[in-house]
């Protein structure tokens, strides 16, 4: 198995670990500690944070491996707005884009991808290097 699929693979299972873990500690904050009086944002995200920003560094491992033939390309709809990979991290880290927001899917060659990028990947420290990426088409809910 090459890098890219033990990666893959790795990335999947941790994003099925924070699925659950984000339920169980969504579950215990909003409906047991929030009785309690604790603030429950502050809470919910200094406990979910840690699984995030696991999730979001595995992932942006698979990105930055990506090769031309591991990636798919359409022509992008015209109701998305395209921004530079530059651009859309400084939006992403201004708090200008949140993944209730919307969902971006990187380009190549302004072509949209088939790999997902959302604004929490950013802000939770990820760092694209792959040059064959040039940008994003963001798609606001």
């Amino acid at each position: 198995m090459d890098e890219f699929y033990k990666l893959k693979t790795k990335y999947e299972k941790s994003r099925e670990k924070l699925r659950i873990k984000n339920s169980i500690i969504f579950h215990d904050v909003f409906l047991h500690v929030n009785i309690s009086g604790i603030d429950t944002i502050n809470e919910y995200e200094s406990r979910i944070k840690p699984y995030l920003e696991k999730t979001s560094m595995c992932y942006f491992k698979l990105l930055n491996i990506v090769t031309l033939d591991k990636y798919i390309l359409t022509p992008p709809e015209n109701f998305c707005d395209y921004y530079s990979i530059g651009k859309f991290t400084e939006h992403c880290k201004n708090k200008e884009f949140i993944d209730d927001d919307g969902i971006g899917y990187l380009s190549v060659n302004k072509q949209k991808s088939n790999w997902l990028i959302c604004p929490s990947d950013i802000t939770m420290g990820g760092l694209l290097t792959n040059k064959l990426f040039d940008g994003v088409f963001w798609y606001n809910k």
